[in-house]
């Protein structure tokens, strides 16, 4: 069976359009072609290459980003980072912002761990928080060392309140002993777990 890359619109005989089912590589934008021409009901898988399939569901036809969101279940935002993605905050700590996904409100937070860690070197510690932007470490547990290379680092369980009313990114913000310019290697993957 063919899925199309772009919504195939049926009328139902009943109220306009049919809903429909796609898939694509591009990002949801729902004031734009072809998300905002898909009747409510419809669903979207979002493929990006390299990652999760993520799928979303339009509820309403106000004709914006909001019509569109997760389809429920549990959801993965899982990205590459590299210690030059991370900006200088002019002291010992780097932040970064995941560009792969957000939280979206009414989601809640079940876990994050960090994968494949080759070690933040340069300096000689080196610790990791997850949080929101606001909250430094809703994400995670403590400060897990990200400076030695590793399978896995478990970041604990959320320190900070899982359910969101709200949408959040997702901040990393690594810290090492005396400023950050010192190090000069390092890499990680990071995975977020939520259920919506």
């Amino acid at each position: 069976m063919h899925l199309p890359n772009e919504p195939f619109l049926a009328e139902s005989g009943v109220h306009g359009p049919m809903p429909t089912f796609w898939y694509g590589v591009d990002a949801v934008d729902g004031d734009a072609y072809p998300w905002i021409s898909a009747p409510a009901g419809s669903v979207y898988m979002y493929r990006e290459i390299g990652d999760f399939a993520k799928p979303y569901i339009k509820l309403t036809e106000a004709g914006g980003d909001g019509d569109w969101v997760p389809l429920g279940g549990v959801h993965v935002i899982q990205e590459r980072v590299l210690y030059s993605q991370f900006t200088d905050g002019a002291g010992a700590s780097g932040t970064y912002t995941l560009t792969n996904g957000t939280i979206p409100a009414g989601a809640t937070v079940l876990n994050c761990n960090v994968y494949d860690v080759t070690g933040f070197t340069g300096t000689t510690t080196c610790v990791l928080t997850v949080g929101d932007g606001t909250d430094v470490d809703r994400y995670n547990t403590g400060t897990p060392s990200i400076f030695a290379t590793a399978a896995v680092v478990p970041m604990g369980a959320p320190s900070g309140t899982t359910y969101h009313s709200e949408a959040k990114s997702i901040v990393l913000t690594a810290t090492e002993d005396n400023d950050w310019g010192d190090v000069t290697a390092g890499a990680l993957t990071i995975r977020l777990t939520y259920v919506y």
